[in-house]
């Protein structure tokens, strides 16, 4: 490294070889000016050719004014000056030269051929001539004596360009020290402040690994490290807590974690581990370790590999949690969750039985054609409220399985309008109780979906049920669909009590309801429009809320993906004429609801069929034995012997073969459905069922 001294040494030897060097150049290059004075131009041009030199430089002047002129100029090395000249005597004109600062210091050599005396020559040095020559001259000696002027001029010259160049380079040298003094001093300064930046640094780091050993010791997390070269594990105190173990009982090896690993899950954690060092990714891996006990608990790993600069893996951090009780309460939960699950289907199970005697006996009433207004109203508040009960239920049992991922879409190529004409269709009755005005809007073009045609209909008839709901009676309800590029749009709209900005973000939550009040109360638990976001969200698409404020109206919109317009729709089955009325049937009822099986007996013989009932699975297949019924309607849960004994039971009959057996029961699980199949049952319907359903099946039955 250079120290200070060696380079302003170096900067004064390159100083001084610069002006060697420029001096050089100067001698080279440069003519020296002499100034020739006298006023015949014959001597003037006798004294060029005496001192006829390259490096001389001849400059004349013929009076004192010319010279005075000429001084003013220009520098010069010497003045050869004759002392005889009209007007100005070379003495006196020697006198005015010596009298400027400027030019005092120029030699002057005075030229005569008439002042000769003593006193003439002293008085030509006291004028500060540096000779006296008489004419005629002597051409040797001239040059002689202006070779040592001109010498000398240039030596002064030399000296005074090296002198500028030294005091030039004193001056750089001291800005140099200068600037190191300064640099020096901004250094000490820097590294005082990154010292004590350090310092601080230092505590902070202190401080924040305390907080971190105080966070782990408070939250049980546990920290280890692996050098993955020599194979060593360092552990943190919460490890030996978390594994069971006392200080010095773990060997400190990969092979010795893996050894207090339950043997089920070494085989994944080992998997977790290689592919995260492989990938240079995290790894998050649950697994269980066995304490020297015996007793399982559950632990959560979180970490990553470090790589040199070879990228070759030297280390692996991880930090370790107990989550035995997360493990415990999530077991709590899944079985608080399937106990929910078998809850909601045994209630829809409960609720249904009672609902079917209700509605057959409403349909009983209908078939009878009463004309009493009081008794065909009663009728139809009946009827409305069996279908409001049954809708609650199968909303309850729909989010269930929605949220559980058990509910199945079946999807088929459809026109949205079909869809939509199947929801108005719906919803009709409870939008012309309120006298609210229906707009309908469907595109002239078929807009085609892959669709459950029987749940996206549920969608929109939840929807255009909230517009009636919510509208004052009176309102207006605008139901549009529009084709896009990719996808449809459907718009529900309408004219009532709107959702204020504070409820819109939560509109589709389980179970909230737009407004509570008393004086507003609709009905219903709050889980249509959760039902219609799942549903919606099942087929690819989304459904947005939309409102001012309220009694400001609200909207909800649907997007769904659209399929290719090629693609051909196939005709809808809801579409034909009026079903005809089937023949008539030997149906046998089986059910242990008593008033349940006789308002459907007695609906079914005003429908015109022959029937005959059982209360359980023994006595249907006596009945069946001797009555041998076309059609079956057969609860599951029964005394004695159960729907599905009782059907394969059935079944095993040679008589049997052409009987078209119905499970008709509160149960209505996917799970429900394949036990029938697989009884051989050969259609499932749920309580409470409609007569044009019976209808229906009687019209697939063989006979």
């Amino acid at each position: 490294m250079t120290t200070k001294t060696e380079f302003i040494s170096k900067s004064a030897a390159r100083s001084v070889s610069e002006s060697t060097t420029a001096i050089d150049s100067l001698r080279a290059t440069d003519q020296v000016n002499i100034l020739i004075v006298d006023d015949e131009p014959s001597n003037l041009t006798v004294l060029e050719t005496v001192l006829n030199d390259p490096s001389y430089r001849m400059v004349r002047a013929q009076s004192g004014e010319e010279c005075l002129l000429a001084l003013l100029r220009e520098d010069f090395a010497l003045i050869i000056l004759d002392i005889h000249m009209p007007g100005m005597s070379g003495f006196e004109l020697a006198q005015m030269i010596k009298q400027r600062q400027k030019t005092a210091v120029i030699p002057i050599i005075f030229l005569t051929a008439y002042y000769s005396e003593d006193q003439h020559v002293l008085e030509g040095y006291g004028t500060g001539a540096v000779d006296y020559l008489h004419k005629p001259i002597n051409a040797t000696i001239l040059r002689s004596k202006v070779s040592v002027f001109t010498e000398l001029y240039r030596k002064t010259r030399e000296c005074a360009i090296a002198n500028d160049r030294l005091l030039a380079e004193v001056g750089e040298r001291r800005k140099a020290q200068e600037e190191l003094l300064r640099l020096n001093n901004e250094l000490e300064s820097r590294v005082d402040q990154r010292t004590a930046e350090l310092l601080q640094a230092h505590a902070a780091l202190g401080e924040s690994e305390e907080r971190l050993r105080l966070a782990n010791e408070a939250s049980g997390t546990g920290l280890w490290e692996w050098n993955l070269q020599s194979d060593s594990i360092h552990w943190s105190p919460e490890c030996y807590t978390i594994y069971g173990l006392k200080p010095g009982e773990f060997d400190g090896t990969g092979e010795g974690f893996f050894n207090l690993v339950h043997s089920d899950d070494r085989g994944p954690i080992r998997e977790a581990i290689a592919t995260s060092v492989v990938d240079q990714t995290p790894f998050f891996v649950d697994f269980r370790v066995v304490r020297p006990d015996g007793c399982v608990r559950w632990v959560t790993a979180r970490g990553r590999a470090y790589y040199d600069s070879y990228q070759q893996p030297v280390r692996m951090i991880c930090t370790l949690i107990d989550i035995t009780s997360r493990k415990e309460a999530e077991v709590v939960l899944r079985d608080a969750d399937r106990q929910k699950d078998e809850f909601l289907a045994m209630l829809a199970h409960e609720l249904r039985n009672p609902l079917a005697p209700i509605r057959n006996a409403a349909q009983i009433l209908l078939l009878k054609g009463s004309e009493i207004p009081e008794l065909q109203w009663a009728r139809e508040v009946i009827d409305r409220q069996v279908h409001l009960m049954t809708r609650l239920v199968d909303d309850l049992l729909d989010v269930s399985r929605i949220t559980t991922g058990k509910l199945e879409l079946r999807t088929q190529i459809v026109d949205l309008a079909q869809v939509v004409r199947a929801a108005v269709e719906t919803s009709l009755p409870l939008i012309e109780r309120d006298q609210h005005q229906l707009s309908l809007s469907l595109p002239a073009e078929p807009v085609v979906v892959n669709a459950d045609v029987i749940r996206l209909a549920e969608v929109f008839s939840n929807l255009l049920n909230n517009a009636a709901k919510y509208t004052e009676r009176g309102g207006r309800i605008e139901l549009r669909v529009e084709g896009g590029l990719t996808d449809a749009a459907i718009s529900v709209k309408d004219s009532g009590i709107g959702i204020s900005k504070e409820m819109l973000p939560r509109v589709f939550n389980l179970f909230t309801q737009v407004d509570r009040h008393l004086h507003r109360n609709q009905g219903g638990l709050g889980v249509g429009l959760t039902l219609a976001r799942r549903l919606v969200e099942m087929h690819g698409g989304t459904i947005e809320a939309h409102s001012a404020g309220l009694n400001m109206g609200s909207e909800f919109i649907v997007r769904l993906p659209l399929i290719s317009q090629s693609v051909s729709v196939p005709r809808s089955e809801s579409e034909p004429s009026a079903r005809p009325a089937a023949a008539s049937r030997r149906v046998l009822v089986v059910d242990d609801n008593e008033d349940g099986a006789k308002t459907l007996a007695m609906m079914l013989r005003v429908m015109g069929h022959e029937i005959r009932t059982a209360h359980d699975g023994v006595a249907a297949l006596e009945v069946a034995e001797v009555f041998r019924p076309e059609v079956i309607l057969l609860d599951i849960g029964m005394p004695r012997m159960d729907g599905y004994e009782a059907c394969r039971a059935i079944r095993q009959k040679p008589w049997a073969s052409s009987i078209r057996i119905v499970a008709l029961t509160g149960w209505g699980h996917e799970e429900d459905r394949r036990k029938t199949r697989d009884a051989g049952f050969d259609d499932h319907l749920t309580k409470p069922v409609d007569s044009e359903v019976l209808i229906g099946v009687f019209g697939r039955a063989r006979g």
